[in-house]
């Protein structure tokens, strides 16, 4: 049922107390298991074995399996394991479980950028109960967008607005009702990251009123508090001004998303904001600047575990045609390629067509047309 085995979840499965002993007598026996740490903590089976032992459990007692999934989902919550309490309430079918657990984890996985394990968790949920989750349905459709999913991201945007009982996050729509002032902040939050959101999709399409519209509609909405939601208006905010042509507008303005996403402590929307200021600096021509801000923030990078991450290759291709510009060609080929090699990884669409045109012209500046 479970990957990983340890004496005390082995107890919570088979309801017995001898897990810890039986899994040293096993590791002693060569029993195909093997030790995952110096402490004989966790352990897990050779996976063959493994194997077998599962097609053997789906032959015998196959009526047993969603019952001993939910057990392991109530221990490893019990325990802070919430990803793997996540994964076994969707193979055990408590859908509404899953749904409440993923709640709670969604807006830190958004603000690192995992849109793929966002993805993988929602992609499990029925749109049953998606339905009564509106705040999931927006995490979903930036989940879809960013990796492509144009259409489906738009179906699950309009399902929280529809839990909203109203056009939510268009214009022109009056922020929150009468009634209940709790209920009213929650639903004025949740309109304003539906705008935020929207925004997002319009800087896909390149609809330059459409961003600036329900950017600006965002930070009207978002309270002061929802910092990761208001550094992501305002970056989008700066997009418009690019998208524009309107170069020194957007300097100002990607240095107040630098601002907010500091205020939030996000690593992963830092360096998200520093290099889109990165990018409003190499239009201004300056490329001095550009190259320190790639510098630091690769090595933020590195110090935060993400220095393979497709947030990684985007700095490294912005970073070579800084250096393109400059006329260090063969350092710009090297960074470039292993930008459009990392983002390419990655389902994130915008890094890696970014990453990619950024390529496009170091190769044309080294006359490699083909």
């Amino acid at each position: 049922i479970v990957d990983r085995l340890s004496g005390p979840l082995c107890d919570a499965l088979t309801g017995q107390a001898s897990g810890q002993a039986t899994l040293e007598m096993l590791e002693r026996a060569n029993l195909f298991i093997i030790s995952l740490d110096e402490e004989r903590r966790w352990y897990r089976y050779h996976q063959l074995f493994s194997d077998l032992l599962r097609q053997r459990l789906y032959q015998t007692s196959p009526e047993q399996v969603p019952a001993l999934r939910l057990r392991a989902s109530a221990w490893y919550l019990q325990n802070g394991f919430v990803d793997e309490a996540i994964d076994c309430a969707l193979r055990g079918g408590d859908f509404p479980l899953a749904a409440s657990l993923i709640e709670r984890e969604a807006q830190a996985a958004w603000v690192r950028g995992d849109d793929t394990k966002l993805r993988f968790w929602l992609d499990g949920v029925p749109v049953g109960v998606m339905r009564s989750k509106p705040q999931l349905c927006v995490y979903y459709a930036w989940s879809l967008f960013a990796t492509g999913q144009q259409a489906m991201a738009e179906e699950s945007l309009q399902m929280a607005e529809q839990a909203l009982g109203s056009n939510a996050g268009r214009a022109g729509e009056p922020a929150t009702p009468e009634g209940d002032p709790a209920l009213d902040s929650g639903r004025t939050l949740l309109q304003g990251r539906i705008a935020a959101t929207r925004a997002f999709f319009a800087f896909y399409w390149g609809d330059v009123s459409g961003i600036s519209r329900h950017a600006r509609q965002a930070l009207e909405l978002l309270p002061r508090e929802d910092l990761a939601w208001r550094g992501a208006a305002s970056s989008v905010l700066g997009d418009a001004h690019d998208f524009a042509g309107e170069i020194a507008a957007s300097y100002p303005v990607r240095l107040k998303a630098l601002e907010v996403t500091r205020a939030a402590g996000n690593t992963y929307q830092i360096i998200i904001a520093h290099l889109k200021l990165a990018v409003a600096l190499r239009q201004l021509g300056r490329l001095p600047e550009v190259i320190d801000i790639c510098q630091q923030q690769l090595r933020q990078a590195e110090d935060s575990g993400m220095s393979q991450a497709p947030v990684a290759g985007w700095l490294l291709a912005i970073w070579g045609e800084a250096l393109a510009e400059l006329d260090d060609l063969d350092g710009a080929l090297d960074r470039a390629s292993q930008g459009v090699e990392l983002t390419g990884r990655g389902g994130e669409m915008a890094m890696f067509a970014w990453s990619s045109q950024c390529l496009a012209r170091v190769l044309f500046a080294r006359g490699d047309l083909a």
